[in-house]
């Protein structure tokens, strides 16, 4: 009976120190690093700078070369009196059309210009009040930062 009794105390010993794992505290600046990755706010600010910095290269897009390439299939009925006398009424053919233009901008009144000097200004513009989160967020940050040091500084 007090080996059974043994034998089910390891067991489940064994099953539960596994499952037990020790606990850490998390630096300062730790835990910043991981309010700055997964805070909404701070997110949408860097979708905001990310969602700048491409427009700004795609204005730059204007000076490159275009290429494009057009390709259709489709089916053709043709009756008119020119397939009635030489094929004996209508005629349905397929056709294919094909093409590819290649054009370059030489000049297109200083567009492209002022759209790349558009986008160079939003990015180093100040946000507005309603786009600035870092600040909300450093001020809610800092709060408990200078509390906790300060309580910690108080102590013996």
């Amino acid at each position: 009976m007090r080996v059974a009794a043994f034998a089910i105390w390891a067991s489940s010993l064994a099953l539960t120190l596994p499952l037990a794992a020790p606990a850490y505290g998390e630096t300062l600046q730790e835990a910043v690093i991981q309010t700055l990755k997964t805070n909404p706010d701070v997110l949408i600010d860097v979708s905001r700078l990310l969602s700048l910095t491409e427009g700004a290269n795609q204005a730059k897009g204007g000076y490159l070369p275009r290429v494009d390439l057009a390709y259709g299939v489709g089916l053709q009925r043709s009756d008119n009196l020119t397939t009635a006398t030489t094929y004996g009424g209508a005629i349905s053919q397929r056709r294919y059309d094909r093409s590819l233009t290649l054009s370059q901008m030489l000049f297109d009144g200083f567009a492209t210009a002022a759209e790349v000097e558009r986008g160079r200004e939003k990015l180093t513009q100040p946000p507005t009040s309603s786009q600035r989160p870092r600040s909300r967020l450093r001020s809610r940050l800092s709060k408990p930062i200078w509390k906790y040091s300060g309580t910690r500084n108080s102590s013996p």
